[in-house]
C-alpha cells in the first residue's frame, strides 16, 4: 500500500504512525522494565503483609518481603528517567519498612530463651566479680610489677614508697633485693590488645613474659598471686609450673642453700637401707652417707668428680665396687636421680627441659589435678614425665 506523503516547505515528510496501547505503552506513558519491577515489588510487599498476618509465627511473609526488597533494589539500579527513579525509590523505601516491621514483629513474638538470659546474667556477674577481685588483689599486694607494651617495668605496691620504673630485669632484680621478704607479689603484663589479668585470651609472648617475671618475684621471696580467678581459663603450662615453684620454694633456697635428707627403705630381698643425702647446690656438691647390710658406703661428688669409700676405705675390690654400685658411672647416675627428684619442681627449669604447653585437666587417685607433660632435648635424655598439680 502506498503511504501518502505530505509536502512541507519543499521537503517530503512521512506521517507519524498512530499511537496504540501495547506492552511498552500505557496510554501516552511508556512502561519500562524498571517501572514494571518496582510495581511488582510493591505488590510483593502487600502479599508479604497478608502472609505475615495469616501466619505470625511463620517465615513466608519475611521471605516474600526479602524478595520484594531485592526486586525494588534492582528496579532502582535499572531506572533511567526521573519518573522511574521516583517509583523505584518509593518501592525500595516501602520494602525496607516492611522488612523492618516484620523483623520487629518476629523479635517481639520470640522472647529470649531462659537459658540464654541466665547465661548473659552469669557472664556479666562473673565479669563484675573478676574486676572487683582483681582490684582488691592489686591493693593487697606488697609489690606489683607491670610490664608496659614498650617493655618498661613499673613497680608499685604496699612495700614500695613511691612508684619506680626500670628498663631491664637486672635493675628490677637489684631493686627487689632491697625490699623486705617474705611478702606477696603481683605481675601484670600490658600489651596493645589489653592487660594480662583482665582478658582471658593472652598472646603466647605475653604469657611467657608474665611467667618470667613471676619467677623473678618468687626468687626474691615475693611469690606472685594469680591475677585470674578460678572461674577463668586454665593457665598455661609455664604459668602453672612457676606457681608450683613459688609455692614449694618461695625464697629460691634450692639453688643456693644446703639441705640434708634422710631416707630409709626396706627392699624385697630383706635388706635395709638408710641413706643421709646432703645437697650443696651452689657448690655443685653432693654427698651420701649410706648403711647397707652393716656396711657404710660414702659418696662425694664435686661437679662430676667422684670419690667413693666403703667403711672408710678407698681401696676396694671389684666385688665390693659392683655389689655396692660404687663405679663412677653408677655414682653419677645416683647423684643425678636424687638431685632431680628431691629438687622438683624447681629442676623443671633446667636447660634441655621441654615443657608441653598443653595443660590437661584430669584426675589422679581421685583428686582433681592439672597434668603437665615434660620431655627432654635428645642431648639431655629421652624420658617422658607426667606431673600432676592440684587444682
Amino acid at each position: 500500500m502506498n503511504t501518502p506523503a505530505i509536502q512541507e516547505g519543499g521537503c517530503t515528510k512521512l506521517p507519524e504512525p498512530p499511537r496504540h496501547g501495547g506492552p511498552d505503552h500505557l496510554g501516552d506513558i511508556p512502561i519500562s522494565g524498571s517501572a514494571l519491577v518496582s510495581f511488582i515489588a510493591l505488590l510483593a510487599v502487600v502479599l508479604a503483609g497478608i502472609l505475615q498476618a495469616a501466619d505470625p509465627a511463620g517465615k513466608s511473609g519475611a521471605i516474600v518481603a526479602v524478595v520484594a526488597l531485592a526486586m525494588s533494589s534492582a528496579g532502582l539500579i535499572k531506572s533511567k528517567t526521573r519518573l522511574e527513579r521516583a517509583l523505584a525509590v518509593i518501592a525500595l523505601l516501602t520494602t525496607i519498612a516492611a522488612c523492618t516491621a516484620i523483623a520487629i514483629w518476629h523479635r517481639s513474638r520470640a522472647p529470649t530463651p531462659v537459658a540464654t538470659t541466665r547465661l548473659i546474667e552469669d557472664v556479666a556477674s562473673k565479669a563484675f566479680k573478676a574486676a572487683q577481685w582483681f582490684i582488691e588483689l592489686e591493693r593487697s599486694s606488697d609489690v606489683v610489677v607491670e610490664r608496659t607494651p614498650s617493655g618498661m617495668l613499673l613497680v608499685r605496691g604496699r612495700a614500695v614508697r613511691s612508684p619506680v620504673a626500670f628498663a631491664s630485669t637486672q635493675e628490677l632484680r637489684a631493686f627487689l633485693s632491697t625490699l623486705p621478704s617474705p611478702g606477696t607479689g603481683l605481675v601484670l603484663v600490658s600489651w596493645s590488645g589489653g592487660r594480662q589479668g583482665l582478658l582471658a585470651s593472652t598472646p603466647p609472648d605475653v604469657a611467657a613474659a608474665r611467667a618470667d617475671l613471676s619467677a623473678l618475684l618468687a626468687s626474691a621471696g615475693l611469690p606472685p598471686q594469680t591475677a585470674l580467678p578460678e572461674e577463668r581459663s586454665v593457665a598455661t603450662a609455664k604459668e602453672l609450673l612457676y606457681r608450683s615453684i613459688a609455692y614449694h620454694d618461695p625464697h629460691g633456697s634450692w639453688e643456693r642453700g644446703a639441705f640434708q635428707i634422710t631416707e630409709s627403705a626396706n627392699r624385697p630381698d630383706g635388706a635395709d637401707h638408710r641413706n643421709v643425702l646432703r645437697f650443696y647446690n651452689a657448690q655443685s656438691r653432693f654427698e651420701l652417707d649410706g648403711s647397707v647390710d652393716g656396711r657404710a658406703p660414702v659418696l662425694v661428688v664435686k661437679n662430676d668428680m667422684v670419690v667413693a669409700r666403703l667403711d672408710g676405705k678407698a681401696d676396694l675390690s671389684a666385688d665390693e665396687i659392683e655389689r655396692y654400685r660404687l663405679k663412677p658411672a653408677h655414682v653419677l647416675s645416683r647423684r643425678n636421680r636424687d638431685v632431680y627428684l628431691w629438687g622438683l619442681p624447681m629442676k623443671l627449669r633446667d636447660p634441655g627441659t621441654l615443657l608441653d604447653p598443653t595443660v590437661r585437666e584430669t584426675h589422679f587417685e581421685g583428686r582433681a589435678v592439672y597434668e603437665l607433660r615434660v620431655t627432654y632435648d635428645p642431648a639431655v635424655g629421652s624420658d617422658t614425665w607426667y606431673f600432676f598439680l592440684d587444682r
